[in-house]
């Protein structure tokens, strides 16, 4: 997967990696600087969800460090590497190259923000910020009759972005899709006030 152009890697976190020795030793005594994020994935094979840490892990002779998750639970352990590449247009992607023969029904990878988030924005997302209307079909009751009212939803969202994603089946089947990120927490922007014309009053 791509993130998108505004989404590029914080340099000063990468600089922070585990060491490839470390982490093998023992992941919990990498540097807290490098453990950029909490991953959760839930799978049909067992009772409750294999959840981990995800660290930035430094390799010898590979230009960036690799996002690695270490996923625990019901006595499992499972690593999953992603590979990092940040292109010289200043792109960042990731490439799982393989992935444990775990069948995954949901997976949620957490970065919070900080001074040393994975992320970073070189633009202000909110600052094309516009107001977004949903419609929703609710039943409400009224002197003792229940009927359906539409309920209009209006909130602040920010600029819209993409993220290209591949996906590649062990039978070689390729699917293409644009996943779409959005920015959510915009404060609707104030207007300017107005200059008070200044002059004097006549008697």
């Amino acid at each position: 997967m791509d993130l998108p152009k505004q989404l590029p890697s914080r340099l000063t976190t990468l600089q922070k990696a585990c060491t490839n020795a470390q982490f093998e030793l023992n992941p919990a005594n990498c540097p807290k600087e490098s453990k950029i994020g909490y991953a959760t994935v839930t799978t049909p094979l067992l009772p409750v969800p294999l959840q981990g840490p995800a660290i930035f892990v430094s390799h010898g002779g590979e230009a960036f460090p690799s996002l690695t998750m270490v996923l625990q639970g019901y006595g499992v352990t499972v690593d999953l590497v992603g590979t990092t590449f940040i292109s010289k247009k200043g792109i960042t992607s990731t490439t799982f190259k393989t992935v444990p023969d775990v069948p995954f029904n949901t997976f949620e990878l957490k970065l919070p923000q900080g001074k040393f988030s994975a992320l970073g924005a070189n633009k202000n997302l909110c600052a094309l910020a516009h107001a977004v209307t949903t419609k929703k079909t609710v039943k409400v009751k009224s002197h003792g009759h229940t009927k359906k009212v539409v309920k209009k939803t209006t909130k602040q969202v920010g600029e819209s972005l993409i993220m290209p994603t591949e996906f590649v089946a062990q039978n070689g089947a390729t699917i293409h899709q644009s996943t779409p990120v959005a920015v959510i927490g915009c404060t609707k922007a104030k207007p300017a006030k107005k200059a008070k014309r200044k002059g004097k009053r006549k008697k």
